[in-house]
């Protein structure tokens, strides 16, 4: 599954002053056996996730790859929907 993940950046304008500004990283996202992996543009595995990091500290089980996705794009601060 392909999808992008938008972060906020601070960066500088072209005076030199700072600003937010939106970076978009396209990633591919593999679920299996309930693992999550994610993979960069260059096809590098940058997560393993073998479980749900619960709210109350405990783990959980994903139940697909849309739910898998969704943890990852909240817990690394994605903008948008």
């Amino acid at each position: 599954m392909n999808f992008d993940l938008i972060q906020e950046m601070d960066a500088l304008d072209a005076d030199g002053n700072p600003v937010k500004t939106n970076e978009t990283i396209p990633l591919r996202a593999e679920f299996e056996g309930g693992t999550l992996k994610i993979f960069n543009a260059n096809d590098e595995l940058i997560v393993l996730q073998p479980w749900k990091p619960e709210v109350d500290g405990t783990r959980g089980t994903f139940a697909d790859i849309e739910d898998a996705v969704a943890w990852y794009k909240t817990d690394n601060n994605h903008q948008g929907a």
